[in-house]
């Protein structure tokens, strides 16, 4: 059997049936060799064993035999050992198998390991790795040359998209310019068509103040029919410039006289006609009828006065606050008044409204700049029907009565919205919290409040004894509270479960929904701490005024060693500023002057930095999932204060494509603005501003493009500067 097993490798079948003598190297052979040696059957060369004879080839039938039972497979192994035995005398890469010989060869290999020899096996595993190092080649070469072309369309992308921003910022700051030198109700357009070209900081601030303009707008009116809506009246003015009003029903005409050539004449309801005329005041005939006695409105210094048109007696008067008196109205009665006055902290006009009466309630709006007060009606419901003069356009409002929430917010010292936006936390003499879109009261806690902090679970409020109470939001339960000193105190939430409050230097760690302590309270070292965010579940930064991060365990207090570094700059001093760590503790994002910082918390090495215009604020930072991006929240604080503020989230994303911009010479990190609401709303205290407001741009759009579809207003032939948004603004 042994003599079976290895005969066939002296004989090698030919293509023609035949075969021939093959000479074997001895190590294929082994031991046997020398025995078959000594039976003469084969000769035993110095680097060779070989049948003794042709004849044993062509007449030893059991050897055909032998051979024939694996013609294929023998065929198949002379070429491979041919293959083989040049590649090993070469070592040339170009004479390895490849393709389907080398599947064919390496499964063949294994099927019959033994019959195969060294050096076959040696040839099909060298091939193998050949393939496996030329696909490596490929794949590397076709990612190499995939990420170029990647890389370039991507510098290509931005560089368009750079483009795109410089043409739209310039066509922004051309529909700013017009705006100035525009007719109000051109400005309505612009500041729309402004904003839907870039929704930035400005363009925010342009349409929020709009929209808060036009909150209580019903019209604004340009030159319109003059047939009343039911059909029932007509108004025409004549070329002497009297205006002449028809009753279609009864075919009689009224004069009203005195009016100058070119007055607009609108009907805002069946019996209520406006008279614009150029330079001059509105005038309103109100059902047809003269006021009671004539009388005429002026200003004096901070004073609205009523007076008699002829002897001057006053006969009602209000001083609404200490702010210059631009214009005015009393209603026919004398009872009620419009104001408006310019605040000189606040860039846009104010309308101061209420009861004469000085003990009678009174509130604020916010009106176009140079707005006019023309006329005052107020309905028997108790809201103001107002008309402005604004750019010889006319403005109707109607300022329906407050509600109880708006009443609340009138008399708060301060309020803020939960960051879901569900409910809004009044404090002032006492702390009550509402229900934004019910408008009711779900809890309150009597007595004054020094600060409060809050999510959307939970409340916590100092008061003046420096106890802090925690209670549960909406109802107000209460759940425990955290003692201590009045002096120097502040909180804020770490996440929805822990609340860390700092009392001078000592910093510490509490449940937020029992006020229990979470591990010992610590003395921070350095000037006092600003803010604190926790790294992972254990661990404490705290960043102190003179900006050193220090990390410390929150078990025990203790001070991780070597953790402590500086990101320099000046001394800040109003504290909680917002800091960020990403999710896997390693990143700390903090705001610095006129920008933000990602640095390396183990290192404390500065990592990279993204540039912030100088007269914004950053309010707040978050890293999302992957810590190469980080939101950040920006608040234009331009010296408008919240009337003219707009707020920004920017998403900030370093090491772009991992830096493969970079070795082409382009930026390896991008800004994108997010068309998201930054904020959940502005809730507007202490009857300065008028309530709350939606934090949502597309919320003021929507008011601004409620009065334009109402009143029916068009931009006609006004062409939009290049770059602009062309498609209809609402």
């Amino acid at each position: 059997m042994r003599c079976a097993a290895c005969s066939p490798s002296w004989s090698a079948p030919l293509e023609d049936g035949g075969y021939l003598r093959r000479a074997v190297p001895p190590d294929e052979l082994g031991p046997i060799a020398l025995e078959l040696a000594r039976t003469r059957l084969v000769t035993l060369g110095p680097d060779t064993v070989e049948l003794v004879h042709e004849a044993l080839v062509r007449h030893w039938d059991r050897l055909r035999g032998w051979v024939e039972q694996d013609r294929e497979f023998r065929l198949w192994q002379d070429e491979l050992d041919r293959q083989a035995t040049r590649w090993r005398d070469t070592r040339e890469r170009a004479l390895l198998l490849r393709g389907k010989a080398l599947q064919h060869a390496w499964a063949t290999t294994a099927q019959r390991h033994d019959d195969v020899t060294e050096r076959q096996r040696e040839f099909v595993t060298a091939s193998a790795k050949g393939y496996v190092v030329r696909l490596a080649t490929v794949v590397l070469s076709a990612g190499l040359v995939l990420g170029l072309a990647f890389g370039v369309v991507y510098t290509v992308v931005v560089l368009i998209s750079q483009q795109n921003v410089v043409s739209a910022e310039n066509a922004v700051s051309a529909l700013r310019a017009r705006a100035e030198e525009s007719p109000f109700d051109q400005r309505v357009f612009d500041a729309l068509r402004a904003h839907r070209t870039s929704d930035t900081l400005y363009t925010r601030q342009s349409l929020r103040s709009l929209s808060r303009s036009l909150r209580h707008a019903v019209l604004l009116l340009r030159p319109t029919s003059v047939v009343n809506a039911r059909g029932s009246r007509l108004a025409r003015q004549l070329p002497d410039g009297r205006v002449e009003l028809w009753d279609l029903a009864a075919a009689s005409a009224i004069d009203v006289p005195g009016l100058p050539t070119g007055a607009t004449l609108t009907w805002t309801g069946d019996d209520a006609l406006v008279v614009t005329a150029a330079g001059h005041p509105l005038v309103v005939t109100e059902n047809l009828a003269p006021r009671p006695g004539p009388t005429r409105t002026r200003c004096d210094g901070d004073r609205l006065r009523l007076e008699d048109a002829f002897t001057g007696a006053v006969t009602a008067e209000v001083r609404p606050s200490d702010q210059a008196c631009e214009s005015g109205a009393f209603s026919p009665d004398g009872r009620a008044f419009e104001m408006v006055y310019r605040n000189p902290y606040i860039n846009p006009s104010m309308l101061q409204y209420g009861a004469t009466d000085p003990d009678g309630p009174r509130y604020v709006a916010q009106v176009p700049n140079d707005a006019l007060v023309t006329h005052l009606e107020v309905e028997p419901s108790g809201a103001h029907r107002v008309l402005l003069a604004v750019d010889g356009s006319a403005l109707l409002l109607r300022i329906p009565p407050p509600d109880d929430l708006e009443r609340a917010l009138d008399t708060a010292h301060d309020a803020r919205f939960t960051p879901d936006g569900r409910h809004v936390v009044l404090h002032g003499s006492d702390v009550e919290v509402w229900h934004v879109d019910s408008r009711t009261r779900t809890g309150r806690i009597e007595g004054r409040a020094e600060d409060v902090a809050l999510d959307s679970a939970t409340l916590a409020v100092r008061g003046e004894d420096g106890r802090i109470t925690l209670w549960n939001l909406p109802d107000l339960a209460p759940l425990g509270d955290v003692p201590g000193p009045p002096d120097d105190v502040w909180l804020r939430f770490l996440d929805p479960g822990r609340l860390v409050v700092v009392r001078g230097q000592e910093v510490g760690v509490w449940s937020a929904r029992t006020g229990e302590p979470i591990g010992r309270p610590f003395t921070a070292v350095g000037k006092a701490p600003l803010s604190a965010v926790a790294v992972g579940a254990d661990q404490l930064a705290v960043v102190s005024a003179d900006k050193w991060v220090r990390w410390h365990a929150i078990a025990d207090g203790g001070e991780v060693p070597g953790s402590a570094f500086t990101f320099g700059g000046p001394p800040a001093r109003s504290p909680d500023e917002p800091l960020a760590v990403d999710a896997d503790g390693e990143l700390l994002a903090v705001p610095v002057a006129d920008g933000v910082e990602v640095w390396d918390l183990a290192r404390g090495e500065r990592l990279e930095r993204l540039d912030v215009q100088a007269d914004f604020e950053v309010t707040d930072l978050r890293f999302r999932d992957d810590p190469d991006e980080v939101e950040v929240t920006v608040d234009g604080v331009d010296g408008g204060g919240q009337a003219d503020g707009g707020v920004l989230v920017e998403l900030w994303t370093r090491d772009v494509l991992w830096g493969l911009p970079g070795l082409l010479g382009r930026d390896d990190e991008t800004v994108e603005r997010l068309a998201v609401p930054a904020v959940p709303g502005y809730a507007n205290a202490g009857g300065e501003y008028g309530g709350l407001e939606s934090g949502d741009p597309a919320a003021w759009r929507d008011v601004v493009c409620g009065v334009v579809t109402r009143s029916g207003l068009s931009e006609g032939d006004v062409e939009p500067p290049a770059g602009s948004f062309d498609g209809p603004v609402c």
